[in-house]
């Protein structure tokens, strides 16, 4: 069986919002933004710069797991079309700031921040930042913004998950701590990390013979990230059928 990992579906915020989406909380996501955006924190070990053996930055490394996220929360794997940019201006400038030390310009070959605008087949636009290196003050990974009609919900990584609706003719926004809301955990489940649930759940699959959706969704994951690439060399749209 081919599984492929993104074990950010198994964080508890994850599965919270994931419970919230399956009792009807957002009614239809029309709108997903999906971050993995550094301040100044590009790896400068093995080939992550080459990009004959990397095929990307940040947006293949660290963009792809907040892309999956997206997708799996808002339950849309079907792109239309995607439109992308790629820049590696402060790759090519260099810094001292960086978090693994400073890399060598020369060798830095692939971008350092790459956005996307992806349209799916169902309506749903999806947006995507993902950087290495951006002057911004905020800085997250793995992190989701949905969009419903009947309410909304932003999920940053290991931090409470803010849900924003109406009620009693009101806007609310509640802070909510999913280590306390998700009840459909067992103890000895509420007490692993992400990865190890991930292990749980591919054993599972295994063990009755079931086949695994992940590895279908992973390659949808990958023709998001190679179509906002494609759109970003041709400064074009890139069509997926």
């Amino acid at each position: 069986m081919l599984h492929i990992s993104y074990q950010n579906r198994f964080t508890n915020q994850a599965l919270y919002v994931r419970r919230l989406r399956d009792d009807g909380f957002f009614s239809d996501i029309y709108y997903a933004k999906a971050y993995a955006v550094r301040r100044r924190a590009a790896p400068t070990w093995g080939v992550t710069t080459n990009r004959a053996l990397q095929g990307g930055g940040p947006l293949i490394d660290i963009g792809s797991h907040a892309l999956d996220l997206a997708m799996w929360l808002s339950d849309s794997f079907e792109p239309a079309y995607a439109v992308g940019t790629a820049y590696d201006h402060i790759a090519r400038r260099g810094s001292e700031a960086n978090y693994w030390g400073a890399w060598k310009p020369e060798k830095f070959e692939v971008e350092d921040c790459a956005l996307g605008f992806v349209v799916m087949k169902n309506g749903m636009t999806l947006t995507v930042d993902a950087t290495y290196a951006l002057n911004t003050a905020a800085e997250f990974e793995a992190s989701v913004d949905l969009f419903g009609v009947s309410g909304g919900a932003q999920l940053r990584e290991k931090e409470t998950v803010t849900l924003i609706h109406e009620l009693g003719g009101r806007m609310c926004v509640t802070e909510n701590n999913p280590q306390e809301t998700v009840r459909s955990l067992t103890p000895k489940e509420r007490a692993m990390s992400a990865s190890e649930r991930e292990h749980e759940s591919f054993m599972a699959l295994l063990m009755k013979g079931e086949t695994d959706p992940a590895a279908r969704q992973a390659y949808a994951v990958s023709r998001v990230v190679e179509g906002i690439y494609r759109s970003a060399e041709t400064r074009r749209p890139y069509y997926f059928d």
